[in-house]
């Protein structure tokens, strides 16, 4: 019985984690990278364009983030 239960939840986790990296329960974890990539593009442009944001927004703090660690 605990094994079941221990089973259940690691496929809900394990399901959970795939999501929210862009998977669903059908995508290979062991495809080749084009084929990984083309599926996941969306996420791989939404991830880097929130990257660049994250870079601007702390080049416009530079000089105080500058003075705070110095």
């Amino acid at each position: 019985m605990f094994i079941a239960v221990g089973e259940l939840m690691q496929e809900y986790y394990e399901g959970q984690i795939m999501a929210s990296a862009g998977m669903d329960e059908n995508e290979d974890l062991f495809s080749a990278v084009r084929k990984s990539t083309k599926t996941r593009a969306i996420w791989l442009g939404i991830n880097l364009l929130t990257a660049f944001l994250a870079s601007a927004f702390i080049g416009t703090f530079e000089n105080t983030i500058q003075q705070v660690v110095a």
